[in-house]
């Protein structure tokens, strides 16, 4: 089980810079803002998505007390607005199919599971769970 460190300054969350691989350094920030909003990061290692999937191949599946996230990273803000995602499931179906449309390819996603997308700043957010998509969004409005 993780024990969480003692918080770094009052109102701060506990360091998890230990917990990210030097590999993928890119990923501490984000797990510290997790981490900041009260959140328990337990975990984060490469994701399935650092081969280049959404384009970059810089990713990290991080694993919290709320759930499991894929960050995809952008290096500009503006090459994951230009990324546009569209759900062409109805709502009420249990196979589910999601398009990305990336600047040089157009991707597909599809299986039984939902998919939640959400971009923020330079990052394209993944999760599986209506709840923590719920939560998450929460946290990113701080």
């Amino acid at each position: 089980m993780f024990a969480a460190a003692t918080s770094r300054v009052s109102g701060q969350g506990a360091d998890v810079s230990h917990l990210v691989p030097a590999q993928i350094g890119f990923a501490t920030e984000f797990a510290q803002q997790l981490s900041d909003s009260g959140w328990t990061v337990q975990k984060v290692a490469l994701s399935k998505f650092n081969g280049g999937f959404f384009g970059p191949t810089k990713a990290s599946w991080i694993k919290t007390d709320h759930g499991v996230l894929e960050v995809i990273y952008f290096d500009e803000p503006a090459e994951l607005e230009a990324v546009k995602l569209n759900e062409e499931t109805p709502p009420d179906a249990a196979y589910h199919k999601y398009q990305i449309v990336l600047a040089a390819k157009t991707e597909r996603m599809e299986g039984r599971m939902p998919v939640f997308l959400t971009k923020f700043q330079d990052k394209l957010i993944v999760v599986y769970d209506r709840k923590l998509y719920e939560a998450l969004a929460d946290v990113l409005k701080k």
